[in-house]
């Protein structure tokens, strides 16, 4: 039931306010009813789709690590209705006699198609895609992180750094290592913040994903810290919305570099004993 209500909440999020599943539905129907037998192989999909994405049984044999559940989703159940509605239209155009029949089938049937409004995907709060004007073609955030990450001659630095970062930026500079792994990360995306304190992740990771990625600010600051420095961290990387800023400002840490999206703080060195 669980993995039911997940489909319709990630099938809800992909149609937002978009009716165009009405137009497949009708589509299906016209097939039934009014289409032949070779055009009605394009029942294919949706009965595909029934046991495949809509059939519980189904589902419930994907891993739970599985990372291809979304996709999967949007692309055989969201994508496909477009082709479906289209497919219909044209089959219903070729029926029709005259060229103003067919030429009003396809009129009206884009004209339903533009009225059911944006899929999530290109809808209005979609930024667009811009190709960046330096000569790496990658994001100027991701250039100017390089050079503040590697000027203290750091051969391979050890940065903390949000999940979005450990997903694109790694790929732009694979020298850093991070203090996560991404097997590390997506433990954290799948359990409560009471769930990684019960867990056996080890202590100090525990203490800095709860400090960091959940500010539990409870956990004192020399105790992230400490933590940090048993795994080698060199830099810490901050949103300039985040609410550690304050906290590492205050607390004395050094800034190595500002981005337009981030900040850099160099994480102090431990006192000698």
């Amino acid at each position: 039931m669980g993995r039911i209500i997940s489909f319709l909440k990630i099938f809800g999020t992909y149609s937002g306010k978009n009716h165009i599943w009405v137009l497949a539905l009708a589509a299906l129907i016209f097939l039934a009813v009014k289409g032949t037998k070779d055009e009605r192989r394009i029942f294919v999909w949706p009965v595909l789709c029934a046991l495949c994405v809509l059939n519980p049984l189904t589902v419930s044999l994907i891993p739970d690590s599985s990372t291809i559940g979304d996709r999967f989703i949007r692309f055989f159940w969201v994508l496909p209705f477009y082709e479906l509605v289209g497919y219909t239209a044209v089959l219903l155009a070729g029926k029709c006699r005259r060229k103003t029949g067919r030429a009003a089938v396809i009129v009206l049937t884009a004209a339903a198609v533009v009225l059911t409004g944006n899929m999530v995907f290109f809808g209005k709060d979609v930024p667009s895609y811009e190709l960046p004007d330096n000569s790496q073609y990658t994001d100027d955030d991701f250039i100017a992180l390089k050079e503040i990450l590697h000027a203290d001659g750091i051969e391979r630095p050890v940065v903390l750094y949000d999940g979005h970062l450990m997903l694109t930026y790694r790929m732009y500079d694979p020298s850093v290592r991070s203090v996560f792994s991404r097997e590390g990360l997506y433990r954290l995306t799948t359990m409560t913040q009471e769930e990684l304190y019960a867990s056996d992740t080890q202590k100090a990771m525990q203490l800095i994903a709860g400090f960091y990625y959940y500010h539990d600010f409870s956990i004192p600051l020399e105790s992230f810290e400490k933590a940090a420095a048993v795994k080698g961290t060199d830099y810490i990387v901050t949103a300039f919305n985040s609410p550690l800023n304050e906290i590492f400002s205050e607390a004395g840490f050094e800034i190595s570099g500002e981005t337009s999206l981030y900040r850099v703080w160099k994480l102090p060195e431990a006192p000698a004993s």
